[in-house]
């Protein structure tokens, strides 16, 4: 009795780790095939992702990060190899609500419901007229070139209305877009690294509401500095109160928006437009200081004939510095991704002896 109890958890212990893989395919035998020599199609078979997007709940520019819910859908033919892809940008917990394989036909299908927060990358020259990709990355590490041919368009390619209900400040500009690559990296030298697949989803951000919180509100701090060419030149009191709050106002709704945004190493174009902003504070604030001063010196005619011209040219220059603001903001962004990375180090040459 004992020799067959003994027999029997040596089976069990031997079966566990097929019992275990088995349990990570709930569909029928020939769409859980991962052995070469099992596989009943020719190889490299054709593999099709499609996607739905369920939620899109929050995007953070300062968390480097996007969180929401999708449906990812592989298909490939029955008795072909199963495709096994895995998130690699989940910057937290991943829940999974729904893994369900089917056959239809000749087809397999895998439904993988997932949910979690994923890192993201974000450019923000442009902020707040920037436009942005919603990424997610899938790697497949399983499967060669001379396994498996990926199919390069999404299908299904669909995105839930509630996704674009809970996308505040933002507005979905595109279906999602899939790239299939090779990664650059391999644990084992001279190695292919795992095949990935990047779909991404185009945003723009709605800059109205920067419009009317921010930039409407610091023109108009603007326009009370250029109020000071309407005070005599004699009440410096009066003048100098005016321009210093106007400039520490400034400097506050910077700070609230700077709040909301990572620690970039470039000028955003919102930054450059309070550059602009600052500058033509400090200069009629300057130009009123200059006055007081000419005026204590007997000159007061030459301070009122200075005043008067400002009136004019205040708005001028003011519209000016803005336009190029706006400008270099704009053209400073690049399509090339690695150019707002500062200090790329160069690829380190292998010890001696390493391949």
């Amino acid at each position: 009795m004992r020799l067959w109890i003994a027999f029997a958890v040596a089976a069990l212990f031997w079966m566990l780790p097929s019992l275990a893989h088995a349990g990570d395919c709930n569909g029928p035998e020939e769409c859980c095939i991962t052995d070469r020599a099992k596989a009943t199609v020719k190889l490299p078979e054709h593999i099709r992702v499609g996607l739905r997007v369920t939620h899109l709940r929050e995007v953070s520019e300062r968390g480097g990060s996007w969180s929401g819910e999708v449906s990812l859908v592989t298909r490939w033919p029955a008795g072909g190899l199963r495709p096994d892809l895995a998130v690699r940008n989940a910057a937290g917990d991943l829940a999974s609500s729904v893994d369900e394989t089917t056959r239809d036909g000749d087809l397999c299908y895998r439904e993988h419901r997932i949910a979690a927060t994923f890192s993201n990358w974000f450019r923000l020259r442009r902020f707040p007229f920037d436009s942005q990709l919603l990424r997610l990355l899938l790697e497949e590490r399983t499967l060669t070139d001379e396994d498996a041919i990926w199919e390069q368009e999404l299908w299904p390619n669909l995105i839930a209305i509630d996704a674009y209900r809970e996308l505040s400040g933002w507005q979905v500009t595109g279906y999602p877009q899939l790239e299939v690559k090779r990664s650059s990296f391999s644990a084992v030298p001279n190695h292919k690294g795992p095949r990935l697949l990047i779909i991404s989803t185009p945003i723009d951000r709605v800059s109205q509401f920067y419009l009317t919180r921010y930039f409407l509100p610091l023109f108009l701090i603007v326009a009370l500095a250029y109020g000071l060419f309407w005070i005599k030149p004699d009440d410096l009191g009066s003048a100098a109160s005016v321009g210093i709050t106007c400039m520490l106002a400034i400097i506050t709704f910077q700070i609230t928006q700077a709040d909301t945004l990572p620690r970039v190493p470039y000028l955003t174009l919102a930054d450059r437009v309070y550059t602009a902003c600052y500058l033509a504070t400090a200069g009629a604030l300057g130009i009123v200081l200059w006055e007081s001063y000419v005026t204590t010196g007997g000159n007061l005619d030459a301070a009122i004939r200075l005043d008067k011209r400002m009136r004019r040219y205040f708005p001028l220059g003011f519209a000016l510095l803005v336009g190029i603001s706006i400008a270099l903001g704009w053209s400073s962004h690049q399509e090339n991704f690695d150019a707002d990375i500062p200090g790329v180090l160069a690829p380190k040459a292998p010890p001696a002896g390493e391949k």
